[in-house]
């Protein structure tokens, strides 16, 4: 088992050391698929010292009753990790999920906290399709109250025959409101004939100033651009970004998805927030949020995902429940005898009740922390697989982790209500009868 185990675990990690340094991601599943089998094989061999280990607690707490929680634990370690194992497999996904996530969110928030110089934001749900018109920008830019005001958007154009989205940002408006980081070039730069590109892109394509791209727009006219510029952040500005004056003689019709603004020194909330509102009132488009309210919007689909996940986790909780119940009514039933000696010989129901609840408790908790471990380790290496695509930190979800334990804990409890009720319900002539 112990080796089987291992070379199960040692596959997977093999694969996902293959996935990191450059193989298809499609092969992850299949490396963490092989860890799962890995480690639940290994579920016996783990699972005395780590539930000797957890109950030391419930031992110091409870006493003998404790004591007796934790050997009976530890007494069929095969037992005790399928039982465990349910809470095993839902915990780990979800902590990895949720690892995840909160490396996502946490970049959005670094990457806006790093590249959004501004105090609010007039957002859209649009995508593509629609958005605020730039005149709105152009307008909160006469306000009193306001320092600067920059709209940026996307275009969809085809270059090298391929669709792609372009940045799209005025030049004139956009810095000290909004940093894409430029190290070469400057904003005056950047007309209706240049482009700026990527550090990324330009590493990866030889790109340099001075080159030119043939980019297609959407009413078919093709437009030969000069490199201009080259710019570090693209978690926001994508590859290439170009001035919104690109489409100013053509019939492609442009639109920012978002206007972020700097309000002047001195000006206070309210008044501010007052300006701005009726600006977009005026056009009856947008969003008016501050920075910090828009940084966590930008976060809610993420918290969708978790919602999801939770759910998920919710349905691995009632099968772990059942399936700690269904294991303690068997071991209660194997071990009548030895709870009607005890009995005979002083144990109250009080403490027959703690027994068994402390071992489920020990139980479901061995399930979870081995999931957390595991879990914790796959969210790192997905996160890790993904830099590619953009994800460069990698967050452990405390809260989540925390509220797990403790689930785990009032799993264990509740689970233990039945199987706690019978026991003390064995009767003790029958049970030390010898025939």
């Amino acid at each position: 088992r112990t080796l089987f185990g291992l070379l199960l675990i040692a596959l997977g990690a093999a694969t996902i050391i293959a996935v990191t340094s450059g193989a298809s991601n499609k092969w992850l599943g299949l490396g963490i698929l092989f860890v799962f089998s890995g480690t639940i094989t290994l579920g016996p061999v783990i699972a005395r010292p780590v539930a000797l280990l957890l109950g030391k607690p419930a031992e110091k707490l409870r006493g003998v009753t404790g004591t007796m929680a934790r050997q009976n634990s530890a007494r069929n370690p095969k037992r005790t990790s399928r039982t465990a194992a349910p809470v095993l497999i839902g915990v780990a996904l979800v902590t990895a999920v949720a690892a995840l996530a909160a490396s996502i969110s946490t970049q959005i928030d670094g990457v806006f906290t790093q590249q959004f110089k501004g105090d609010y934001a007039i957002s859209t749900n649009a995508r593509g399709f629609g958005g605020l018109s730039p005149s709105l920008a152009d307008d909160i830019n006469t306000l009193p109250e306001v320092e600067r005001a920059t709209g940026i958007g996307l275009l969809t154009v085809k270059i090298d025959g391929k669709g792609q989205y372009l940045t799209t940002i005025n030049p004139a408006t956009v810095d000290g409101v909004f940093d894409i980081g430029l190290t070469s070039g400057t904003y005056a730069d950047l007309t209706a004939e240049t482009i700026f590109v990527s550090q990324k892109y330009a590493e990866n394509n030889k790109a340099k100033l001075g080159d030119t791209l043939q980019v297609t727009l959407a009413d078919a006219q093709v437009k030969t651009l000069a490199i201009a510029g080259i710019y570090e952040f693209d978690d926001i500005a994508g590859k290439y970004t170009v001035s919104r004056d690109l489409t100013k003689d053509t019939t492609v019709i442009s639109f920012d998805l978002g206007v972020y603004i700097k309000i002047k020194s001195g000006v206070s909330e309210q008044s501010a927030r007052t300006a701005l509102q009726a600006a977009v009132d005026k056009y009856g488009q947008g969003t008016l949020l501050s920075k910090r309210e828009y940084i966590d919007k930008q976060s809610g689909s993420i918290n969708q995902l978790l919602g999801l996940i939770y759910g998920l986790l919710f349905l691995s909780v009632i099968i772990a429940v059942v399936g700690i119940i269904i294991t303690l009514l068997l071991s209660v039933f194997e071990r009548q005898r030895e709870i009607g000696l005890l009995r005979a010989v002083g144990m109250t129901k009080s403490q027959v009740r703690t027994t068994v609840r402390w071992e489920s408790v020990i139980t479901s908790l061995l399930g979870a922390v081995v999931g957390i471990v595991l879990g914790v380790g796959l969210g790192w290496v997905i996160v890790y697989a993904l830099r590619d695509q953009g994800l460069s930190s990698f967050s452990v979800p405390v809260g989540t982790t925390v509220s797990i334990l403790i689930m785990a804990f009032v799993i264990g409890v509740l689970a233990a209500v039945y199987p706690a009720w019978r026991a003390t319900r064995v009767n003790l002539l029958s049970a030390i009868t010898t025939a």
